[in-house]
């Protein structure tokens, strides 16, 4: 990076003028566009009670005779301020793989990278200088800590499988989106390039006539209870990601009884007019790069959607209504408790053949479809 500090007087009918400037060199890392950190949540420092409180005087307002998206909206927005003004930001350190140096260099870094605007040459050698140090500390400082993982390793212990399966695992590369040309193109470019594509692969079936809704046994499709919304909320997984509606799993299982029972209201609305509100049908998809797959290519990623926790919470009470009625026994992928390993087990037992029985040879063709739910029309099923 460099640093400069010109002076002079252009004006003309002038003298031949000098101009000054200040060069500084030092900086080795890597040109990149700058991507702010997200600010995550402390869930374990969160004020509940005040959690429960700014929640439970804005469900006072609750539009009982609104339209689902406009309860849905109500209740998003609702619950969204109140964990921002409820749960402090930032991940604390763990203070026992923090060393005092480390918090020194810490401290010494930020104060000197407060006033960074304006700094004379002298400032900024200060700052790299200690930027360097700092460095050094942490890359010290976790060969350390790293030794002492690797000496408690034993095969016995479940915590050395877990630390291997992260090391082998493949994670993301922050190798930029290459496109046509060899040239790298920022992340607004990136994104609408990614659209383009998998917009192409949504295909719809030529044939495809337009879905109609199936009738509504009213076994299926009753109102929703207060116990079927509390076991619900006790299967909800934390740690997860949000939707565009900043809505958290960790918020949704301390909402007070007020907003409980608002929540129920806006999910028997919906139900009973059939109506998704807009809230739910918004998602942010996030590229995943495949593994082994090269980074500099659009095809290398899968998108994945990140929904609402709101609706993600009405299609579990849903789908234990409805699995039973649509999945069939002969389905051993997807389901709880079943794997790939069943169907195997029954494929073996019934092809191989027995001592006592001459079974004709079988054949067997298994066919991997790329791509599948991408080219499936998915209008068709409603029609099966």
């Amino acid at each position: 990076m460099y640093h400069s500090k010109m002076a002079g007087d252009a004006r003309p009918r002038q003298r031949p003028f000098l101009i000054t400037f200040n060069f500084v060199v030092g900086d080795d890392e890597p040109l990149a566009h700058h991507v702010p950190k997200p600010s995550y949540y402390s869930w374990g420092q969160a004020n509940w009670q005040e959690y429960s409180r700014l929640v439970s005087e804005d469900c006072k307002r609750f539009p009982t005779k609104g339209t689902p998206n406009q309860q849905a909206k109500f209740l998003s927005r609702s619950i969204a301020k109140a964990t921002a003004k409820a749960v402090p930001k930032g991940v604390t350190r763990v203070r026992h793989l923090w060393s005092a140096d480390l918090e020194d260099a810490e401290r010494k870094c930020e104060k000197l990278l407060s006033p960074i605007d304006g700094t004379t040459p002298s400032q900024r050698r200060e700052i790299l200088f200690s930027t360097r140090e700092r460095k050094r500390l942490l890359s010290n400082h976790c060969k350390k800590e790293w030794g002492k993982v690797c000496a408690d390793m034993k095969p016995t212990n479940s915590a050395t499988w877990r630390t291997l399966h992260n090391i082998m695992s493949a994670h993301p590369t922050p190798t930029n989106l290459v496109v046509e040309g060899g040239r790298e193109v920022p992340f607004t470019s990136q994104a609408n390039h990614l659209v383009s594509f998998f917009k192409t692969k949504a295909t719809r079936h030529p044939r495809a006539e337009v879905p109609r809704l199936p009738p509504r046994p009213t076994s299926m499709f009753r109102a929703i209870t207060r116990q079927e919304l509390a076991s619900a909320l006790r299967r909800i997984s934390y740690a997860t990601a949000c939707g565009p509606d900043d809505v958290y799993n960790e918020a949704l299982a301390h909402l007070p009884k007020i907003a409980r029972v608002a929540l129920l209201r806006t999910f028997n609305r919906s139900l009973s007019r059939g109506m998704v509100p807009r809230e739910w049908r918004l998602g942010t998809i996030v590229p995943l790069l495949k593994p082994g797959k090269p980074a500099g290519r659009v095809e290398s990623y899968r998108p994945v959607t990140l929904t609402s926790t709101v609706a993600k919470l009405v299609e579990r009470i849903l789908h234990g209504r409805l699995r039973h009625l649509v999945q069939s026994d002969s389905q051993a992928g997807f389901r709880a408790d079943r794997r790939s390993t069943d169907a195997l087990m029954w494929l073996r037992a019934h092809v191989q053949p027995t001592n006592a029985s001459k079974t004709p040879l079988t054949s067997a063709v298994f066919v991997d479809f790329s791509r599948a739910f991408d080219s499936v029309d998915h209008h068709l099923p409603l029609q099966r």
